[in-house]
């Protein structure tokens, strides 16, 4: 996986629902996935949080995404389950933060 500059940024919860609302009848998928990166000697996991948002379930998509590096202690390449657990915990971030988010939005527009 090779980090993109841009993917550095957070997503944005309210941009992503913007842009859902602003196209019907589309698919969302969220998910998490890292991998394992050697630098000095000294393991580190990269983990990319994605929104993707599949147009009309059929046309296309959109990708929100975001990587963050953080240090990888395990010690087997083999067995990674400290990172599967990570990736579930930002997994899991990732669709409490844009519930959390989204509900706000419609709570406030139904007042």
């Amino acid at each position: 996986m090779h980090i993109h500059h841009h993917l550095k940024e957070r997503i944005d919860p309210l941009v992503v629902k913007q842009f859902i609302d602003e196209h019907p009848n589309s698919k969302v998928y969220i998910g998490c996935d890292s991998d394992r990166v050697l630098i000095k000697n000294e393991w580190y996991a990269d983990y990319a949080s994605v929104v993707v948002v599949h147009l009309g379930g059929r046309h296309g998509c959109k990708v929100f995404g975001h990587v963050e590096r953080e240090r990888d202690y395990e010690k087997t390449k083999a067995r990674p389950r400290m990172r599967l657990m990570n990736e579930v915990y930002k997994y899991r971030n990732c669709i409490l933060t844009s519930r959390r988010s989204w509900m706000k939005t419609l709570t406030a527009k139904s007042i």
